[in-house]
Order: C-alpha cells, then structure tokens, then sequence
C-alpha cells in the first residue's frame, strides 16, 4: 500500500506518476515496443466508462467516496486529491481511451489498463477494483 506521505512527496516532486492504491501496485503486462502485436483484451463497455468518468472526477475533484475501498478512501484524503486534480487536470479532455491489457492482482484485486491520449501525450490509467467493485486503486502515468 503507498501511504499518503509517499503520494504527496511524489505530488510534490511533480515527478508523475499520480498513484493511489490499497493493494499492491498492479504490475499490468504492457506491450512492448518490440513485440508483435498482441490480440487486445476484450473491452467491457461500462467498465471503460466507469474508468472515463473516473479521470474526470479526478481532474476535477468530484469524487464519490462511496465507490472507494476503505482503505483507499482513507489514503486519498482531500489534499491528496487537489494534487491529484492539479496534475491530472492540466492534462485536458482525452482525444482517445483504449483498454490495453487486464490484470488479476493477489488479494481478489482486478486492474484495468487503459491507454489515454492527450493533447500533450499518451497516459496510462489503472483502474483496480477489489471483488466487490470497489475501487482500490488509481494510477495515472505517462504512457512508456
């Protein structure tokens, strides 16, 4: 689990990435630049709107706790979420949302990875959800 200091310093440091996750960090099998193209995952719709709407109720700070794990409602206290806001926020409406690869995570964790594009770049958003459909984890990063 990252505690809030260790967001906040990572916030601080505007060295992006933007995570927040109860679990372990979900280390989702990317493509890479070399390797042949690999078949893509099937796209759940709702799922990837869920994920859509979550981006923007992080850039904005409108969150609705009510979909947060416990323990990453506690760790995502409201300063954690202005920073988060301030970084991710800058990055504009997305051109473009593609599911890039799904990943299971020990303790009944599933992350999603999905490939945003911006304006100013390709992100990657993982999108956790523990067995309930609880989100227990958010992470945006500059795509690799």
């Amino acid at each position: 689990m990252i505690s809030p200091l260790a967001v906040l310093a990572l916030l601080a440091a505007a060295a992006l990435p933007v995570t927040a996750s109860a679990a372990p960090p979900a280390q989702a099998s990317m493509p890479s630049a070399s390797a042949s193209p690999a078949p893509s995952p099937p796209s759940d719709d709702a799922l990837m709107a869920r994920a859509k709407e979550w981006l923007g109720r992080i850039q904005t700070g409108n969150v609705d706790r009510t979909q947060f794990d416990a323990r990453l409602n506690a760790e995502l206290t409201p300063g954690v979420l202005r920073q988060m806001a301030g970084l991710v926020g800058r990055l504009g409406q997305p051109s473009a949302f593609s599911l890039a690869g799904i990943e299971d995570v020990d303790g009944g964790f599933t992350a999603y990875v999905y490939t945003v594009t911006f304006r100013s770049g390709v992100w990657n958003e993982i999108f956790q959800l523990d067995s309930d459909g609880k989100i227990s984890g958010l992470n945006f990063s500059p795509a690799p």
